[in-house]
Parts: C-alpha cells; sequence; structure tokens
C-alpha cells in the first residue's frame, strides 16, 4: 500500500500527528484485508495507492487504482473506514 501526502510539505509541529493518523489508517485498511481475505485474495496490497490530504487530513482512491477501483470503494465505504475518507 502506498501513501501520498498533498500537499506533501506541512509544518513541522504537524508531522507527528499526520503521521500517527496515516498508521492508523494503514492499520484499518491492513485489519479489513486479512479478515476479508476472501474478497480480495487477487490483489496485490502492495498496489494499492492511496492520496492524503494534510489539510483536511483525510484519505482518497488514487486515480492510478484503475484495476482495483470497486474493490477500493467498497472498502472505503465500510463503518471502520468510513470516517478517514474525503466525502
Amino acid at each position: 500500500m502506498r501513501i501520498h501526502w498533498a500537499p506533501d510539505s506541512c509544518p513541522d509541529e504537524h508531522v507527528q500527528e499526520l503521521l500517527k493518523i496515516e498508521y492508523d489508517f494503514r492499520r484499518a485498511v491492513t485489519k479489513i484485508l486479512l479478515t476479508r481475505e476472501a474478497e480480495f485474495e487477487d490483489e496485490e496490497y502492495d498496489d494499492f495507492i492511496f492520496n492524503f490530504n494534510t489539510l483536511t487530513q483525510k484519505f482518497s482512491i488514487s486515480k492510478k487504482n484503475k484495476p482495483f477501483t470497486s474493490q477500493l470503494m467498497q472498502l472505503a465505504a465500510t463503518k471502520e473506514l468510513k470516517f478517514y475518507f474525503e466525502d
């Protein structure tokens, strides 16, 4: 799983908070992927790409995920992850 920060520069005092949000997001995504392995069995988790808006502190699904878009949209709609995504 890759996460792209945009804008990629932010004040130093916010970096630790943003890193914690990213860590929590990765942990939540991984937990869901492992518990729903049958739904994602053929997918390469390393190829999933998310964007992280450092201003809103929300995630979005990268347009570079063409082969995985529908699966990732289902993932983003789960109650465990919905909080992390932009509306």
